[in-house]
């Protein structure tokens, strides 16, 4: 399975909320790519292919693009941090019992 924008979606979902959340999710994208197969068929490739259609979806992937980068690093950080802050009280409580023990 290639790496994209829905596959991320989907994993993302799938872990955070569980597995039928990211199936909703891949079924929606499949969803999407069947009507885009469609109007390619009946006629939407012919104006795809002028560059004055070209250039504004072009901005919009890459503003897409940025947001799930920009997403992703945010989501990366919110977990280490919840990682750092168990991993700091779990030292806490511990040293606090070995202090209260004596040793």
């Amino acid at each position: 399975m290639q790496v994209g924008a829905i596959t991320v979606k989907m994993t993302k979902q799938g872990i955070k909320n569980g597995f039928l959340h990211g199936w909703a999710v891949g079924i929606g994208g499949m969803t999407v790519d069947y009507i885009l197969i469609f109007a390619l068929y009946f006629g939407l490739a012919k104006v795809l292919v002028i560059p004055f259609i070209q250039m504004p979806l072009w901005v919009i992937r890459a503003f897409f693009l940025f947001f799930l980068i920009y997403d992703s690093i945010k989501n990366l950080i919110k977990i280490l941090l919840w990682k750092a802050r168990k991993l700091i009280n779990h030292s806490l409580k511990h040293s606090e019992k070995l202090f209260l023990q004596g040793i």
